[in-house]
């Protein structure tokens, strides 16, 4: 708060009364002010309660005797704040005006500013720091009243001029210095061309390159740029300190991207540059997300709010910086609050706030299904800025639209199952590109396919024979899942299958020649759920040979026969003395299609009947 003296009744020996004001505290929980003023060197001080007007009213003060005035503010807990300024006056009959340096013509380029300009006051009687400065443009087109800045302090006070964007044109700067009863004035014309252009300057900084204090620290974080942040573990305690060099004398605007813990309707942290008084950083102010963004830093009074002509579009906050070494300091963080990046520029045209991403929520998805989501992304620079959408990290067959932010994706047999992180980025077009980086994961589900069993043609065998048939199965599935071979039902009797290695055999046997069987081959994987394949394929067996003779003999009381029939068919020589009775005298399962039977007591008969039957 700094207190004026604005006027005083008649000087002389009478009472006279006096008027003073103050502007009002940037606390928004003060509710009102306490008004003190005493004799100097006396022990009694007289205070008043003006509520929450801005100015107070003295009356029957004596005119040759010194007093004392100051201010203080308190909040709804009536606790009071410090003072304010404090004014010693004695009211001479004749009060000396304030003293103010003067100040040359000024010519600068279009969209950039003239300053800090060294500006020297005074005061015979008032210390410098109780004396107010203002200021007017004459045309207030080319520089708003409120984009004349002022800084320093005591004697030795600053002011820059920042010129509306993309104006040029002539004015006239008047400066004020005022002790709260007279005042002193200087005047400068200032010229903005178009003649040179302006040289931007922006210069990011990750917060965890600062320099820290603890309990300030850095932790990790995906989603951060740098994948890193810095913030305190102590309210009010630990601080951050960039190191910034400034190519261009000029306003500089500070943006910063912080992260909010928990809904709030704001939190805050301190801006100072340099050795400045800090002004206070409010971060969200009654919009609360738990993601990062970006927004610009409010550090007044260690800044200045600057605006266009129009007082709206391009209102900020900016530090008038000199081309060199400065100190960026963040403290006073509150716990709750993280802060990722800076960026220091003097862009006013575009404030390069960078983009921020905006990816879809986790996915889950089969195997061979495809995926299809979009990302979307934001400017709110200015003068909005072309963004670019690419894939930082993503399996193999991700695919991103860089216009539209569309991303697509069919993972393959093989890339399932899997847990899968895919990180987007959205880039714009500055001169020094920035951008925003998010991730979201895509769980990719295994979907069990079917074997398959490839078919067997038909088959022809003979009776006896062993029909021998290898099947062969495979599995898309990657890694292929386990299969057993089966067979399906209405297979012959005597048929076989190995569960492993799919390899059927069947021996007919004489009961099923001249026969058309139908053979189901059924394969099944151990998947979840399990599946199978079949192929069905027929076998024809032939009717049985005739049994045909070849030869016989007798020799050394022995009968033998040479037939021709069906290998591996079973067949009996019977024998019989009156053709009606017959009894089996050998078997044999023939080994090839010409075999031998024989009877080896022969010569106990006169004579016999022989024949040859199937089976047994």
């Amino acid at each position: 708060m700094i207190l004026a003296l604005l006027s005083s009744g008649p000087v002389g020996r009478a009472a006279f009364s006096v008027a003073l004001t103050w502007n009002p505290s940037p606390d928004t929980n003060v509710v009102g002010y306490v008004f003190y003023n005493s004799v100097v060197g006396s022990n009694y001080t007289n205070n008043t309660d003006v509520g929450n007007r801005t100015s107070a009213t003295l009356t029957n003060l004596d005119s040759e005797v010194p007093y004392v005035f100051y201010v203080t503010a308190y909040g709804s807990d009536r606790v009071q704040s410090d003072p304010s300024n404090i004014i010693v006056t004695n009211f001479p009959p004749s009060y000396p005006p304030p003293t103010i340096a003067n100040i040359p013509d000024y010519q600068i380029s279009m969209n950039s500013s003239a300053g800090p300009i060294f500006l020297a006051i005074g005061d015979p009687l008032i210390a410098a720091e109780s004396l107010y400065l203002s200021a007017l443009s004459s045309n207030p087109t080319v520089v708003p009243n409120g984009n004349i800045l002022f800084g320093g302090s005591d004697s030795n006070r600053t002011v820059t001029v920042v010129p509306a964007l993309n104006e040029i044109g002539e004015t006239t700067v008047t400066l004020f210095v005022s002790n709260g009863i007279t005042n002193a004035s200087t005047s400068f014309l200032l010229t903005v061309t178009p003649a040179i252009p302006p040289r931007f300057v922006q210069l990011p900084f990750e917060a965890e390159s600062a320099t820290l204090v603890s309990p300030m620290a850095v932790s990790p974080d995906p989603d951060a740029s740098g994948g890193q942040f810095v913030a305190t573990s102590s309210a009010g305690s630990g601080t951050a300190t960039f190191a910034v060099d400034i190519p261009v004398t000029g306003p500089y605007a500070i943006l910063c991207r912080v992260r909010l813990l928990e809904e709030d309707q704001y939190a805050s942290f301190l801006v100072s540059a340099d050795d400045a008084e800090p002004g206070r950083l409010f971060a969200f102010q009654g919009i609360w997300s738990d993601g990062w963004r970006w927004t610009l830093a409010n550090i007044s009074p260690g800044g200045f709010k600057v605006s266009d002509s129009n007082g709206s579009i391009n209102n900020m906050t900016v530090i008038p910086l000199t081309a060199g070494q400065h100190r960026i300091t963040f403290s006073e963080l509150d716990p709750r609050m993280s802060l990722d990046e800076i960026l220091v520029t003097n862009d006013r045209n575009s404030i390069r706030i960078r983009p921020v991403l905006t990816v879809p929520p986790d996915q889950s998805i089969n195997e061979l299904t495809s995926l299809v989501v979009t990302n979307s992304a934001t400017d709110t620079n200015i003068l909005a800025n072309a963004l670019t959408f690419s894939l930082v990290s993503a399996p193999r067959g991700v695919d991103i639209d860089s216009r539209t932010g569309v991303l697509t994706w069919t993972p393959s047999e093989a890339q399932g199952p899997s847990t899968n992180l895919i990180t987007v980025q959205v880039t714009d077009d500055g001169a020094t590109p920035l951008y925003d980086r998010e991730s979201f994961t895509v769980v990719v589900k295994e979907v069990n396919r079917p074997p398959t069993v490839r078919s067997v043609p038909d088959q022809t065998i003979r009776p006896g024979s062993l029909l021998t048939v290898t099947n062969i199965a495979s599995d898309p599935d990657i890694p292929a899942n386990t299969l057993t071979f089966s067979l399906g039902p209405g297979s012959p009797a005597g048929a076989a299958m190995s569960a492993s290695s799919g390899i059927f055999t069947w021996q007919p046997t004489a009961g099923q020649a001249d026969s058309t069987n139908a053979v189901t081959i059924k394969v099944t994987d151990n998947g979840s759920p399990g599946l199978s394949d079949s192929t069905t394929f027929k076998v024809i067996v032939t009717p049985l040979s005739p049994i045909t003779l070849g030869s016989m003999n007798l020799a050394n009381g022995q009968f033998h026969l040479t037939l021709s029939a069906d290998a591996g068919i079973n067949y009996t020589l019977q024998a019989s003395t009156n053709l009606k009775s017959w009894i089996s005298l050998t078997n044999v399962k023939a080994p090839g299609a010409e075999f031998e039977l024989g009877d080896t007591n022969a010569a106990a008969f006169p004579y016999r009947f022989y024949r040859v039957i199937l089976g047994p």
